[in-house]
């Protein structure tokens, strides 16, 4: 029976990690991560997120809201930021260098823009052997035809050399778009233009009136490079105008340079204008936690074990704040405690078995662990029971309960157990974890003051120092059932406090608050 039940867990976990893989394939905060892995040249980590659902030659751009993907690949950023090896790791993992952005750049593009022959080289690609004569290759004219980014539904019309291209020339324009057609089926009327609504349109087709843009090439082959000086013009990219339509001109973009082959790619030397690198900067190596912990606090829910090793391995700290200036914010063990892949709690403290020292910490996670009913959490998270008592109460159960309802201070803390000063044993047992305890009797109760530096004032001052400080109320009762009802209560005065009431029960050797009420005054 129980080798089933490990079984079953092990088939769990693995369909967790499956699952979580496919909700997570696309999010920015795996972007995010990738970015980071490939800034730190991490490939133990850019290949945990390939096996959590991130593919090879997709976007890892950052992209809001109300912004369309710029479409730079993990292999772009590793060549815009120098990273060689990273380059060389994911071209042997079938990263594909034809891949561009959606402005048409390739990382061959960036290479040579950056002056970086080096890197160029690692993207070389089979050289095309020459053609007869002066035809330029399919793959030259592929080239040209992605050098601008034409928006769907505009079509294009091309000619060459000022005359009519080739089938085989506007063939290889169209190869990415389908509007695509020779100058012979435009017209252009320079007198009269053609008006869509507010919309000035130069160039529509003849037959079926839809706008268009023209793209003109013109060619002057360099024998001695095999290659071509070519010039480039893309005119009649629609305008939207208000008034004074008659002055609008025809708007006109232009790049030339020599189309020749680099390390198998055919690109434009000394291109003008000049290719802009479009990739932003890489992130500082300061940020790391912050890049890293959006998608390690999503790991978590969905319980992917082999992305949060890879990610610990990274850095990313399981005792740290999800959302750093939140006093509210759970840290990543107790996120953990809430995941749905039985084994994600116990893979974590075996790849750090230090969390296990900080103390507050565990408690945090196996309170959260117990409010979910995560059973197997628990288990990796019980410790033993001491069997220690603090006058009449376990050790473990007034240092669950204080530790649960009670923040450290720097100003004095006043206890009150059952209506009473606590014994020694439990006030020296509360002061382990919190240093400003005193028993209440060490208090002088009166009038509300309020220091001049102070943000709350008190009616409890502490009578060596007349310091304010906060009187905490615990009242303790055993249950027939074994649970205790207990409840505390903070104050600083008339009208000036609040509390939480409920049962304390014991369970994997912690006392756990359950059914609990709170209310302020």
């Amino acid at each position: 029976m129980r080798a089933a039940c490990i079984v079953c867990i092990f088939l769990v976990s693995i369909i967790t990690d499956m699952s979580g893989m496919a909700r997570a394939a696309d999010s920015l905060e795996l972007r995010r991560a990738a970015r980071r892995a490939l800034a730190d040249g991490n490939t133990s980590l850019y290949a945990a997120l390939l096996q959590s659902g991130l593919e090879i030659d997709q976007s890892i751009a950052d992209v809001d809201e109300n912004e369309s993907d710029p479409g730079f690949t993990g292999l772009m950023f590793a060549v815009a930021w120098g990273k060689d090896e990273m380059i060389a790791w994911l071209r042997d993992r079938g990263a594909i260098p034809a891949v561009a952005s959606a402005e048409n750049v390739r990382p061959i593009d960036l290479a040579l823009a950056l002056n970086r022959d080096d890197l160029a080289k690692m993207l070389q690609v089979p050289t095309d052997p020459p053609e007869e004569g002066e035809k330029m290759p399919r793959a030259a004219i592929d080239f040209l035809g992605d050098l601008f980014s034409i928006p769907e539904p505009l079509q294009v019309f091309v000619s060459l050399n000022d005359a009519e291209p080739p089938d085989g020339f506007t063939q290889a324009i169209a190869r990415r778009r389908d509007q695509t057609f020779p100058m012979s089926m435009a017209k252009h009327d320079p007198t009269r233009m053609v008006t869509h609504g507010d919309t000035r349109v130069w160039f529509s087709n003849r037959i079926s009136d839809e706008m268009g843009v023209r793209l003109g090439v013109t060619t002057k082959p360099l024998p001695a490079q095999n290659g071509w000086e070519v010039v480039c013009k893309l005119e009649g990219r629609p305008v939207k105008v208000t008034s004074g339509v008659e002055a609008v001109p025809m708007p006109v973009e232009k790049i030339t340079g020599r189309l020749i082959q680099r390390h198998g790619w055919w690109v434009l030397e000394g291109r003008q204008p000049a290719l802009r690198n479009p990739v932003p900067a890489p992130p500082k190596a300061e940020l790391r936690q912050a890049d890293l912990m959006p998608l390690a606090a999503e790991t978590c829910w969905v319980g992917n074990i082999s992305l949060m090793t890879a990610m610990m391995d990274a850095g990313v700290d399981p005792a740290a704040a999800i959302n750093p200036g939140d006093d509210y914010t759970d840290t990543l063990l107790e996120r953990a405690a809430t995941s749905s892949n039985p084994r994600f709690m116990a893979a974590m403290l075996e790849k750090k078995p230090s969390l296990r020292a900080n103390h507050g910490l565990i408690r945090k996670a196996a309170q959260r662990a117990f409010g979910r009913g995560n059973e197997a959490a628990l288990a990796s998270l019980e410790r033993p029971l001491s069997g220690v008592k603090a006058g009449d109460f376990p050790v473990e159960m007034i240092n669950d309960l204080v530790s649960e309802n009670v923040l450290d201070s720097k100003e004095p803390l006043f206890f009150e157990l059952n209506d009473a000063d606590p014994e020694k044993e439990v006030m020296a047992q509360i002061q382990k974890s919190l240093p400003t305890a005193v028993p209440f009797s060490e208090a002088v109760s009166g009038a509300f003051k309020q220091g001049k530096d102070e943000v709350y004032g008190s009616s409890y001052q502490l009578k060596s120092t007349q310091k304010n400080g906060t009187k905490i109320e615990i009242k303790i009762s055993p249950e027939k059932d074994g649970s205790w009802s207990y409840s505390v209560r903070q104050t600083r005065g008339f009208l000036a406090g609040g509390g939480t009431k409920g049962r304390l029960v014991s369970s994997h050797g912690y006392w756990f608050t359950q059914n609990t009420q709170s209310w302020d005054e």
